[in-house]
């Protein structure tokens, strides 16, 4: 696998030097040359997060993941070389500091939940991970965020007394968080920013777009991990 992922980023390397470049500005070779490469990069990135999903899940592999999934919104909708340099610069810090060690299945520990929702979670986990193995990757997107924002009402609820479901219903992911700011309470390093990205996957898959999103495989399998990752250090044990 490492050779694999050295490979990846090698190519990638390659295609950047092509992203940004407008193609009303060249002839018709290399407007066709310039959607190649940036074809190819797509696919390295999602192959490089396809190799990270099947790591085992430590802080390492994690970062890894999250800058991907940051890396595949820049190289789609923005791509500055300058920036994207930086960050596959920081993929290849990462991963020799990975033990490629694979995992052997898709298996979650979770934490204690609280019993009032323990039976809905559970019940909306099942169905991720059934969505996930049956190949229904934007179910189980929207699955992952049903789940945090169960997981977020609750917590809301026991440090403040109040129920967002009655005072403020339908309230999204994002003015969740800004709502549990708001009363001090601090979800811990890189949980906003994990939130945030599979709430930006969400709305992708919900909500009518100019093009039809459908999160791959690595997107949603990456997504879930993310998800259980926050359950446990928002119910962890203290």
């Amino acid at each position: 696998m490492k050779n694999s992922i050295e490979n990846s980023l090698a190519e990638l390397k390659k295609c950047i030097k092509y992203a940004g470049i407008k193609s009303g500005s060249l002839h018709d070779f290399n407007k066709t040359k310039a959607q190649y490469y940036h074809n190819l990069g797509k696919s390295k990135l999602n192959e490089l997060l396809g190799h990270v999903n099947g790591l085992e899940k430590t802080d390492t592999v994690l970062e890894a993941a999250n800058l991907l999934l940051e890396t595949i919104d820049l190289y789609s909708n923005n791509p500055d070389q300058e920036e994207l340099n930086k960050r596959i610069e920081r993929l290849e810090q990462l991963f020799d500091n990975i033990d490629f060690k694979e995992k052997q299945n898709f298996k979650f520990e979770l934490p204690p939940i609280p019993a009032v929702i323990k039976s809905e979670l559970l019940s909306d986990i099942k169905e991720m991970q059934l969505c996930f193995d049956s190949g229904c990757y934007k179910a189980a997107v929207i699955l992952s965020a049903k789940i945090l924002e169960t997981a977020l009402h609750r917590m809301y609820y026991e440090k403040t007394s109040k129920d967002l479901m009655e005072t403020s219903p339908g309230i999204g992911l994002g003015k969740m968080v800004a709502k549990l700011s708001e009363h001090g309470i601090e979800l811990g390093p890189g949980i906003n920013e994990q939130i945030h990205l599979i709430n930006k996957v969400r709305i992708s898959s919900v909500h009518k777009q100019s093009k039809v999103f459908n999160p791959s495989k690595e997107q949603a399998h990456a997504t879930i991990l993310f998800t259980i990752d926050i359950l446990n250090k928002i119910f962890k044990k203290d």
